[in-house]
C-alpha cells in the first residue's frame, strides 16, 4: 500500500485524497483536525468509516459514529473514487490480473454499477428489509484522554 506506484498504492493514495477532502468538506475545523489529523490510526478510521458509511447505505443500514459526524455518502467527490477503482479493476483485467465476469466482448468488467443515490430507483425495485441495521465508530477521548474504543456496537 506505501508504494504508490502499484495498482493498489495509487488506488489508496487517491482514497486518502478523497476521504480527508470530503472530511474538510462537511466538519468543523477542529472536528476534522481531531479525527483527520491528529493521529494516523484514528484518521484511517475514520477514513474506512466514510467508505463504509457510504456502502453500507446503499444496503439500508444506518452506521454510527461517536462523535456523529454529517451524512457523506452523496458527496460528489465519491464519483472521483468510483471513476478511480473502475479505472484501476478496468486495467488490471485488460492487463490480465483479473478475469472479466459477465458475456464476452462488453461490460464493465465484472463491476456492478453504484447504487442509484437516495431518493432515485434507478427503475429497479428494492424490498424493504424487516430492520434496519446499525454499527457504530467511537472517537478516541478528547485531549489526553484514553480511547474509549474502536468499535462499539449499539442497540438496535
Amino acid at each position: 500500500l506505501a508504494d504508490r506506484k502499484t495498482p493498489l498504492g495509487e488506488l489508496n493514495w487517491i482514497f486518502t485524497a478523497i476521504t480527508d477532502t470530503i472530511a474538510w468538506n462537511v466538519l468543523p475545523g477542529p472536528l476534522f483536525q481531531r479525527l483527520f489529523r491528529q493521529d494516523l490510526l484514528v484518521a484511517s478510521m475514520f477514513r474506512n468509516f466514510l467508505l463504509a458509511d457510504r456502502i453500507l447505505r446503499s444496503l439500508n443500514c444506518s452506521p454510527t459514529s461517536h462523535p456523529e459526524l454529517p451524512g457523506t455518502s452523496n458527496h460528489p467527490l465519491w464519483q472521483a473514487w468510483d471513476l478511480a477503482v473502475e479505472t484501476c479493476l478496468t486495467s488490471l483485467a485488460d492487463s490480465g490480473y483479473l478475469k472479466r465476469s459477465g458475456s464476452a466482448g462488453g461490460g464493465n468488467g465484472g463491476v456492478a454499477p453504484p447504487a442509484p443515490a437516495d431518493g432515485e430507483d434507478g427503475g429497479a425495485t428494492r424490498e424493504e428489509p424487516p430492520s434496519r441495521a446499525r454499527a457504530t465508530v467511537v472517537a478516541p477521548a478528547g485531549e489526553g484522554g484514553a480511547p474509549s474504543g474502536a468499535r462499539k456496537p449499539s442497540a438496535a
